[in-house]
């Protein structure tokens, strides 16, 4: 019992510790930005969404991952996905992107996809690349997502 009751106090004040700098950090949320649809031809229309994720932080510099995904259809058929992922930071000064990753690429009904370029400067990351079906169809790729020094995506 002797031994019990310090070390009960002892995690006590361990744990008791931690709760104000645990509750100093921002708190991580997600949601979806945007959602819109376009015409890219008479047969072809792409859906984007773009969710964003709020990082939990311990720095003077705030941190977001956000998420840009095109879905091609041609007609109601889904004929490809292509989604780029990228975290940034930002301070109300700058920003800069810290990771990247294309984080879909898939297709479907005989459709292949085909990347040019995938980079990143400052605050933006760009995709480019081709949906192809043989024999002439032929479509342009580009995807962009940026955080502004203030941590506005889009």
């Amino acid at each position: 019992m002797k031994k019990l009751i310090p070390a009960v106090f002892c995690c006590s004040m361990l744990l008791g510790g931690s709760v104000p700098y645990a509750s100093a950090l921002k708190t991580p949320s997600a949601y979806v930005q945007t959602v819109s649809t376009h015409q890219l031809s008479e047969e072809i229309t792409v859906k984007r969404t773009i969710i964003e994720h709020t990082n939990t932080t311990y720095a003077q510099e705030n941190s977001k991952t956000a998420t840009v995904s095109d879905e091609y259809y041609s007609g109601n058929t889904l004929i490809g996905k292509i989604a780029i992922k990228g975290t940034f930071a930002y301070n109300g000064k700058t920003s800069r992107v810290t990771s990247k990753s294309v984080s879909s690429k898939k297709t479907y009904d005989g459709w292949s996809y085909e990347q040019n370029s995938f980079t990143s400067s400052s605050g933006t990351i760009e995709l480019t690349g081709k949906l192809n079906k043989v024999p002439h169809h032929s479509l342009s790729v580009n995807l962009e997502l940026s955080c502004d020094k203030n941590g506005n995506i889009s």
